[in-house]
Parts: C-alpha cells; structure tokens; sequence
C-alpha cells in the first residue's frame, strides 16, 4: 500500500505514528515525512528566503528527526519539536554561510594585496612595543608565513586598525581567540624578524 503525500492526519493519529516510528517502524516515519515535509519546506523559505539553504535545513532536519525520535518523550509535542529542530537548523546553516562568506571575502582581499604589492609590506607594530626597527625586512613575506588565522588577525589589527572586537566579528571567532592568535602572531614575527637579522 502506497502513501499519498497528501494524507493530512489528526492530532491523535499523529502521536500513534510518532509512537510507531519510535519502535523502529520505517513505514510510520514515512507517512510522518510526507505529512510534514512540506509545510517544512515552506517554513524554511519564509524563514531563511534563500531555496538551497532551506533545502538543506529541511534535510538536516529529517536526518536529526530519525536520529534522536526515540528521545522525544511527548508524542503530542512532535510538531512543535520538529519545527524547532527545523528553526536551528536554518540559523546554524546561515551562521556557517556568513561565517565562510566573511572568511572567503578576507581572504580575497589579503591575495589581492599580495598580488599588487612589489615593494616591502610595511607595517608600525610599535604601538604595541613589539618591535622597534623593521629596516630592510620585507613584512609582508613575513606575515604571509603566519597560520592563517594569526595572519588575518595581524593584518587587520595592525594595517586596518580593526579593534579585537570588529576582529571577532569579521572572523567569526571569540574575542578570547583574537586576543591569542595575535599574542602568538606577534611571537612569531619576533623570530622572523630575529632570523633576518643574523643572516
């Protein structure tokens, strides 16, 4: 016996295939998935108006459903649990493609830099009582050494004068982390620059 997508249940008979599908019974969950799925759907357009990103929220979402069911105490609650899944699913995912976007756009302009720049890449760390001559060190070469993380804080702490916290913000890391990748960038352009100078 096929199940039609358009099936609409009651209440009741909800929380009885909530309470199968529980038990491991695949043919219950399905009919869960086709009551459901599209309202989902539609939730995740409204909220996040973006089609991929609802479409792997929804995804998710059904994968964290079969997963974790059985811990569902409250049959009568699954709807209302579902959608809240759904709903963190969506703003993990948006986070995350904020995240990369940001870190992909910085990196674009950090190569850009690179690309267009011939001469020695200068720049004042004495504000900080890191160093004090930076004569005839080419800065940039340097820096591109760093970790990836450690590099774009320097740059932006340094070139662009972003505080620790617009740091965060631009990275997406906590200001606790800002705050130790420069402490170990700034260690770790000492050595650069104290390698340069014995050679």
């Amino acid at each position: 016996m096929t199940t039609n997508p358009n099936t609409q249940y009651s209440s009741a008979e909800v929380e009885l295939l909530v309470l199968q599908a529980q038990t491991g019974d695949s043919e219950s969950l399905q009919k869960l998935y086709h009551c459901f799925a599209k309202a989902l759907e539609r939730y995740a357009l409204l909220q996040s108006s973006d089609a991929e990103l609802a479409r792997d929220a929804c995804q998710e979402c059904w994968l964290n459903c079969c997963r974790k069911l059985t811990q569902l105490k409250d049959p009568a609650a699954f709807r209302a649990w579902l959608f809240s899944s759904l709903r963190h699913r969506i703003v993990d995912l948006a986070r995350k493609k904020d995240a990369l976007g940001r870190k992909l756009e910085q990196l674009k302009q950090l190569n850009e830099i690179h690309q267009n720049s011939e001469k020695a890449y200068k720049i004042d760390l004495d504000q900080e009582g890191v160093l004090s001559e930076l004569e005839g060190l080419n800065l940039w070469s340097a820096i591109k050494k760093l970790p990836q993380q450690e590099r774009q804080c320097i740059y932006l702490f340094y070139q662009e004068e972003f505080s620790t916290k617009e740091i965060s913000l631009t990275l997406g890391v906590s200001l606790g982390t800002v705050k130790s990748q420069l402490s170990r960038g700034r260690q770790h352009l000492r050595e650069a620059l104290s390698k340069s100078s014995t050679t």
